[in-house]
C-alpha cells in the first residue's frame, strides 16, 4: 500500500490495518503513519492550548484588575494600621505572640522589625 493511501486514513483505521498486516515493511510504514498522525495531533493541541492560555490570561487580567486593586489597597491599609499598633508595643513577648499568629509575609516582616526595634531600645 502506498504512503499516500496511509496518509488518508485515521489512527483507528491504521491500527486495524496494522493488526491484519503480516508484511514487516508494511507494518513499519503503518506505524510511521500512526506516529505522524499523533505528532500532528499533539502540535494542534499545543497550539490550541497556547492560544487559550494567553487569551484567558489577558481576559482574567481585564476582569480582575479592579478587584485586585481594591484588595491591594485594603492590604496596604491593614499594614498601615498594624504598623501604628506596633509602634505603641514595647513588649517582646507580646510581639513574638503576634508574630506567630501572623499569616502574611508583609505582616511578619513588620512585626520582626518591631521586635528588632524594641530589642535595640533595651
Amino acid at each position: 500500500m502506498a504512503d499516500e493511501a496511509l496518509a488518508g486514513l485515521d489512527e483507528g483505521a491504521l491500527r486495524k490495518l496494522l493488526e491484519v498486516t503480516a508484511d514487516l515493511a508494511e507494518r513499519r510504514r503503518i506505524r510511521s503513519a500512526i506516529r505522524e498522525l499523533q505528532r500532528q495531533e499533539l502540535e494542534r493541541e499545543e497550539e490550541a492550548l497556547a492560544s487559550k492560555r494567553f487569551r484567558a490570561e489577558r481576559q482574567d487580567n481585564k476582569e480582575n484588575w479592579l478587584h485586585s486593586q481594591q484588595r491591594e489597597a485594603e492590604q496596604q491599609a491593614a499594614l498601615a494600621r498594624l504598623a501604628g499598633r506596633l509602634e505603641s508595643m514595647n513588649d517582646v513577648e507580646e510581639l513574638t505572640t503576634l508574630l506567630r499568629s501572623a499569616g502574611e509575609y508583609e505582616e511578619r516582616k513588620l512585626i520582626r522589625a518591631a521586635i528588632r526595634r524594641v530589642r535595640a531600645q533595651e
